[in-house]
């Protein structure tokens, strides 16, 4: 849960930091590197996700994260995220 918490505030900062009126219709998980989980959550602790963008190409978002979890190291990893298309794709009709 840790780390999907961590890739949808990614994918939060990623749509936030696209300029112009031109927002991602959806943002793409695709992968997760370095993962480490330090401490184990238990019911009552407090989690806060710290991210920050370590790189960025065309469309696409590397970020760097941390989990604290009462303030001591929980988790840390790296994931990349993908923006989808800003407009739907237009179908062809097929010719007979």
């Amino acid at each position: 849960m840790m780390i999907e918490a961590m890739a949808q505030t990614a994918g939060v900062i990623g749509i936030k930091s696209v300029e112009g009126t031109e927002k991602p219709r959806a943002v793409y998980f695709l992968t997760i590197d370095k993962c480490k989980f330090r401490k184990p959550v238990m019911p009552g602790d407090t989690v806060e996700y710290h991210m920050r963008s370590i790189g960025r190409r065309k469309s696409m978002w590397w970020f760097h994260g941390d989990a604290k979890v009462n303030g001591t190291h929980g988790c840390r990893s790296r994931c990349r995220r993908d923006a989808g298309p800003t407009e739907p794709r237009r179908r062809r009709a097929l010719s007979p």
